[in-house]
């Protein structure tokens, strides 16, 4: 028995699965929160302070719980996936492009995007709707804005390496072998 079957042997298929599914759930948290973001940041026009107040509060709290969650979710269950399946962490690029993407993202999201949202509620509180001339409030809010829709372009770019896995190349000669049929077990 290989390493990669004895892998898949401890997971079995129905686990699996499973963590495909529960992967998925915290992919779709990320991006539908990075999309919400990006949402909030365009369409609504806020009429008074406590309305502009209220969307950067909401804004904060999708970042915190579904942002995230979704995130770090989505990280641990490929992290999963990479010592319980024959995917692995560096077998092929496109999986190790997803790794680049999931780790910069969160770094990015984490260091640079987190801590300008979070800026963005405490002024709105003092000074209203007058925070919409201050420069450092709306300098934070386009960084914000550009930084998301960065963010979750770099997440349906994720997406679309699961989907199609590029042959970008292969990491070792199992991965190189025609015979090899990579759309037996296909991760998230």
């Amino acid at each position: 028995m290989s390493d990669s079957d004895r892998k898949n042997a401890a997971l079995g298929l129905r686990g699996r699965k499973w963590l495909k599914a529960v992967h998925l759930v915290f992919v779709a948290m990320w991006l539908a929160g990075g999309v919400s973001l990006i949402l909030l940041n365009t369409i609504p026009e806020a009429k008074s302070g406590e309305m502009l107040h209220g969307l950067d509060t909401a804004k904060r709290v999708i970042d915190d719980l579904v942002v995230v969650t979704g995130a770090m979710g989505a990280m641990v269950t490929g992290v999963a996936f990479g010592i319980f399946t024959k995917w692995g962490f560096t077998r092929h690029r496109w999986v190790i492009g997803k790794w680049i993407i999931t780790v910069v993202g969160i770094f990015f999201g984490t260091f640079y995007l987190g801590p300008r949202l979070n800026a963005l509620a405490p002024v709105s509180a003092e000074l209203g709707l007058a925070a919409l001339k201050d420069p450092g409030y709306l300098r934070n809010l386009s960084e914000n804005l550009w930084g998301a829709v960065f963010q979750v372009s770099t997440l349906l770019v994720a997406i679309w390496l699961s989907v199609f896995k590029p042959r970008l190349g292969s990491r070792s000669k199992q991965a190189r072998d025609p015979a090899d049929d990579s759309t037996k077990e296909s991760p998230p």
